[in-house]
């Protein structure tokens, strides 16, 4: 079979496959060459057109779930212990802050279902109102170690995604961007990370030879992540509504409303308290198996 070569000098050939293979071992040509069949219309690599079965240096690939063919390229795998140690810190640290704020919001939260503030008991119970003071300085604390956590969650997964695809996981069919990048995607970051996560998971453990993995962590993270979102927003709706109508008239205030509000803000800090756990498990699973993996396929990424 004859073929045409594309190079920065531009296009030649037909040349025959016995010059083919004598400029490949000679240095003309690499295995990144740009190269045609004589009979044929597309360009490919060298290594990955039927030369590169002559010459053994066709890569490695996999058919995923999707019907898509992937190169398995060891030289793009990265190791990840570090990133997920930096993780891990971080999450531990906005765990803590939730737990710090969830204490004194449940007590009164609990507290309003059991004696219910009519307005004259707002001025003999000023803990009520300083409790959402103590939870707004929580809050901008968290705000501050929230953009490291995700930077490192950033950094973690999508080379955790990356490592088995390149591995040569069927399942992991979504690009490993997608595991953060549909985040800020409305609409479409309620199913998209989870998706891409449940790929990262099954993949992971499917590589490792654990199909069984239970799959709570996931179902935690994800379903105490939308929870919280959900509810805290109807608790600062609460709050805000709250103190419209009682600045309007004290009269216009009920028991219900500061109940509706705290109420709220405990299942949604609650929630996102579980989340964040469920996030540090998925973590440490993922950073296990990857030692598993470097066992099994002797890759110095996964160290």
């Amino acid at each position: 079979m004859d073929w045409y070569v594309r190079t920065s000098d531009g296009e030649s050939g037909p040349l025959s496959e016995g010059l083919m293979v004598s400029g490949f071992h000679d240095g003309t040509y690499s295995e990144k060459t740009s190269v045609r069949a004589a009979d044929g219309l597309m360009w490919r690599r060298l290594d990955e057109s039927e030369l590169g079965d002559t010459l053994g240096i066709k890569p490695a690939t996999v058919t995923d779930d999707d019907g898509a063919i992937r190169r398995i390229q060891p030289e793009l795998y990265r190791k990840i212990s570090l990133r997920g140690a930096f993780l891990q810190i971080f999450l531990t640290l906005f765990a803590a802050l939730c737990l710090i704020a969830l204490i004194p919001i449940g007590y009164v939260f609990v507290e309003t279902l059991i004696a219910p503030p009519f307005p004259d008991d707002l001025m003999n119970k000023p803990h009520l109102i300083g409790t959402l003071e103590l939870n707004y300085y929580i809050s901008l604390v968290r705000l501050i170690v929230f953009p490291f956590a995700a930077i490192f969650f950033i950094l973690f997964f999508h080379q955790a995604l990356k490592n088995v695809r390149v591995l040569g996981s069927k399942s992991a069919t979504m690009p490993p961007w997608s595991i953060w990048a549909w985040f800020f995607v409305p609409f479409a970051n309620v199913i998209q990370p989870v998706k891409a996560m449940s790929q990262l998971w099954s993949g992971a453990h499917h590589l490792a030879g654990r199909d069984a993995a239970s799959a709570i962590p996931l179902f935690l993270w994800w379903t105490c992540w939308l929870l919280q979102a959900v509810a805290l927003r109807i608790g600062d709706y609460a709050f805000a509504e709250m103190f419209r109508r009682a600045n309007i008239s004290i009269t216009l205030y009920e028991p219900a409303d500061f109940q509706t509000a705290y109420g709220a803000m405990f299942v949604g800090l609650l929630a996102l308290l579980i989340s964040t756990i469920g996030l540090m498990l998925i973590v440490t699973r993922i950073s296990k198996l990857n030692k598993t993996l470097k066992h099994q396929f002797d890759v110095d990424a996964f160290s």
